[in-house]
């Protein structure tokens, strides 16, 4: 993170909450990370925890996994990245305590063999 600021920002929490944006699952991961200072006029690098899970249960009808296999090029299609929205919720105190909110999106490549998805016996 850049800071060309002339203060420095201490978050005391920076929260992220990860959606998928086809389907109905109200979350498929995120990750935390507290205490997190970035200095005044630096760079400062920071690895943020975030996992991303799956689970069919959320998924009866398999929209998820299906649109995944699609992305990932499984049905014959070209692979094309996978999306991933997300709300990251930062909290620190300035005076108060405040917790601003940004949403956004990623996308990756697929991280899946087609032999990753498999659901009931059953590849998707």
């Amino acid at each position: 993170v850049d800071n060309p600021n002339f203060f420095s920002a201490t978050f005391q929490n920076i929260s992220a909450v990860a959606t998928y944006p086809v389907g109905n699952i109200s979350s498929i991961g995120g990750g935390s990370l507290s205490n997190v200072k970035f200095a005044s006029h630096a760079i400062t690098p920071i690895l943020f925890p975030f996992i991303i899970t799956y689970e069919t249960s959320l998924d009866p009808t398999l929209v998820v996994a299906k649109d995944i296999a699609s992305k990932c090029g499984f049905d014959g299609s070209t692979p094309q990245n996978i999306v991933v929205d997300y709300v990251l919720t930062l909290r620190i105190r300035v005076l108060a305590k405040i917790s601003p909110v940004f949403r956004g999106s990623a996308n990756f490549p697929c991280p899946l063999s087609k032999e990753d998805l498999v659901v009931g016996g059953m590849t998707i």
